[in-house]
């Protein structure tokens, strides 16, 4: 279930992507955080009250660094995300669940499995191959990889989070947080949107909600590396986008790299990525 859920999370962030692609790169990719977590708002009160789960989550401390490591992960993220095709920047992103499985061990105390060198070693191999033809990208192609470094961060919050909370408080706390820090940044940066950009930033902000919803329960109920893992299918998302919508193919080096990436995750958590395949299928 924990993987299926996964599966789901990945397609209501690509399409998320998509959209804020979409923005252009004019537009503060803070003040996209801001409104898309002010407008999730009133949603998740909603829902949080209906269920009766508390409002106030107990574990302040692992509430407030996943907070700050998601508010990281998104500005890099979206400031990444108009300057580069789709599908590389899907490439980039994937290798949070290698770091997820680096940081593992030490802050969740699951065991490492062997295989976690020659994930890291593939990995590493990919990005390097990605990097040719990325170059030019440059800056767009670091933050990437920065976001992906503070999402896995996020990523072991939640699972911390979640052997205690609720999901849905979890998910109301962080979106109450979130919108206080980035108003906070776009308080001194604010663009008005058009009337696209608001319908684009509503639609933005519906499915960001869902997919940290679908995120939580997930590593609610399987071990961080494997539900991270369920990430790469979106990339099969991301390049239907590129292609459908921008009309842009990624080639064949940053094809190799990704693969790359790719198999080392899933090489990682192979057996119990099996049995949820399985499962789902």
């Amino acid at each position: 279930m924990g993987f299926s859920l996964m599966v789901l999370t990945a397609f209501l962030f690509s399409v998320m992507s998509a959209l804020i692609k979409g923005l252009g790169p004019d537009f503060p990719p803070m003040q996209v955080v801001f409104l898309r977590s002010l407008f999730a708002l009133p949603f998740l009160w909603t829902i949080t009250r209906a269920a009766r789960q508390p409002l106030v989550s107990r574990d302040k401390k692992n509430i407030l660094l996943r907070s700050l490591t998601g508010l990281l992960a998104m500005y890099f993220y979206f400031y990444a995300l108009p300057r580069m095709p789709l599908s590389l920047c899907s490439f980039l992103y994937n290798t949070q669940p290698l770091f997820v499985a680096a940081f593992a061990p030490a802050m969740l105390g699951e065991r490492a499995s062997r295989r976690a060198k020659v994930a890291m070693g593939l990995g590493l191999g990919g990005l390097l191959l990605i990097a040719k033809p990325g170059a030019s990208f440059g800056w767009a192609a670091g933050s990437m990889l920065t976001a992906a470094v503070f999402g896995a961060l996020a990523h072991i919050y939640i699972r911390r989070l979640g052997r205690r909370e609720h999901p849905l408080t979890v998910v109301f706390d962080f979106t109450v947080l979130l919108t206080l820090g980035s108003g906070a940044v776009t308080a001194f940066d604010y663009v008005a949107p058009t009337g696209p950009q608001w319908a684009a930033l509503l639609a933005i902000s519906a499915l960001a909600a869902l997919g940290q919803l679908t995120m939580t329960m997930a590593y609610r109920m399987e071990e961080a590396p494997l539900v991270a893992s369920a990430g790469y299918v979106g990339i099969v998302f991301a390049t239907l986008f590129d292609w459908l919508v921008w009309d842009k193919v990624a080639d064949g080096w940053a094809w190799a790299g990704g693969i790359l990436i790719i198999a080392g995750g899933i090489q990682l958590v192979w057996k119990p990525l099996k049995k949820a395949l399985l499962e789902f299928f």
